[in-house]
């Protein structure tokens, strides 16, 4: 899509880039936007759709603002959280990252509270220390604050000390567990990965997976010998499966009871069935679907937006685009979204006679799932792969976090497990 030009601005001040949070998308917008302005090849791969030696002359400020203080593996979380090796391999601090010690880029720890689109200006609260609110102004934003997601799916510690604590005391309650009975709430992928990486890791526990539906995985747009190989699979790893079961849960009594009025008592319930809710408060109801997801075009700018005058864009799990939302879009999206900005930049400065924007594709179906030490994958023209072998090539024995750094060229400031425990593996609609 074309960005028609616009004459150059007089403009003397940086031009200021907010990207709000810094997961799978979010850190990928900032690197991306960093090798357009160094006139490096883009570590992501994608290809421009304007020539590479032109340069933007005015200066840039990239803000980083995510109330983490670090880059979290979140298709690792189910794996961190049961097994105690993979706790602190899976949160990088932005500080560990040298690619971000730079003077153009500032790191903020705080949470989005508003943005006025209007004035191009927006709220956070700070966390930690710095726990007042206070406001920024941009140029251009990139919203990529994901989803809302409870505790264990995902770390609710804004400091990674904190995360260590709280995962720690988690696996401790599975370790514990009377009569080493866990129950699984809920049968989706999250629910069907943290079943296998429980079983995976703690053998001689009784594991089971309980879910209201006649199949696992029955909200996701997948085909039906897709889920059926994924209970086959759960069941071979050791887990036992509960289908059309809706019982009601006392989380502080850990008791079931059931609709036919049986009660069970595990040493330990895990609650996986919650609705996920994207973390777009902070905008107007205009700008989101009924939902709660961020409308957007096809290059990825808020849809009501101007496309002659883009400044905001949304990526990752919170944008309402086609297919299963996935830490591998993410990636990519961060890395238009980042071109795209640069284009409209181009263009405002009269550098070409038009610049134009990298669209986001229709995305069919397609998962990577981790199942215990197996792994399946469904994509178009594929169709359902599992095994083993798929586990390796899919996610490695670190559940992708290690493919995922490589991909960002961030894989120097890894460091790998040490231990010599077998890895097990992991789920999340994957890479």
């Amino acid at each position: 899509m074309a960005i028609p030009r616009v004459d150059s601005p007089q403009q003397s001040a940086p031009c200021r880039i907010v990207v709000a949070g810094g997961s799978y998308g979010g850190i990928t917008s900032v690197l991306t936007l960093l090798d357009l302005i160094d006139g490096k090849p883009l570590r992501v791969g994608l290809e421009t759709q304007f020539s590479r030696d032109l340069r933007v002359q005015r200066k840039f400020e990239i803000v980083l603002l995510d109330k983490r203080e670090g880059f979290f593996h979140t298709v690792g979380a189910p794996l961190a959280h049961v097994s105690r090796r993979h706790v602190k391999p899976f949160w990088r601090k932005f500080a560990s990252f040298d690619d971000l010690h730079r003077p153009e880029v500032h790191i903020v720890q705080g949470s989005l509270k508003n943005v006025d689109l209007e004035s191009k200006s927006l709220t956070f609260k700070g966390c930690g220390s710095g726990s007042g609110e206070s406001s920024l102004t941009y140029d251009y934003l990139i919203l990529a604050t994901g989803l809302q997601r409870p505790w264990p799916i995902v770390p609710t510690a804004d400091n990674h000390d904190q995360y260590v604590r709280d995962a720690e005391a988690h696996i401790a309650g599975i370790e514990n567990a009377r009569e080493k009975s866990v129950v699984v709430i809920g049968g989706g992928a999250v629910g069907v990965e943290m079943a296998g990486e429980i079983k995976n890791h703690h053998p001689n526990h009784s594991v089971t997976l309980v879910h209201s539906r006649s199949q696992v995985l029955s909200n996701e747009p997948l085909p039906d010998d897709f889920k059926d190989r994924a209970l086959e699979v759960l069941r071979e790893e050791g887990v036992e499966v509960l289908l059309n079961e809706r019982p009601s849960v006392d989380l502080d009594a850990k008791e079931l009871v059931f609709a036919d009025g049986r009660e069970v008592n595990p040493g330990f319930v895990l609650m996986a069935a919650s609705k996920w809710i994207p973390g777009t408060m902070y905008l107007p109801d205009s700008a989101l679907d009924e939902e709660g997801y961020v409308k957007v075009s096809a290059t990825l700018t808020l849809a009501s937006e101007d496309s002659k005058n883009p400044t905001h864009f949304a990526i990752g799990d919170i944008a309402r685009v086609s297919g299963i939302k996935r830490a591998g879009a993410a990636l990519r999206m961060g890395c238009v979204a980042a071109i795209n900005i640069y284009a409209a930049m181009l263009a405002q400065e009269g550098l070409t006679e038009e610049s134009a924007y990298n669209d986001w594709p229709e995305v069919p179906p397609m998962i990577a799932l981790a199942v215990g030490k197996q792994a399946l994958t469904f994509g178009p023209g594929q169709g359902t792969k599992w095994g083993v072998d798929v586990m390796e090539q899919t996610f490695g024995d670190d559940l992708g976090w290690t493919f995922s750094l490589r991909y960002l060229d961030l894989l120097d400031y890894y460091e790998p497990l040490k231990a010599h425990e077998p890895v097990g593996a992991d789920v999340m609609p994957g890479q």
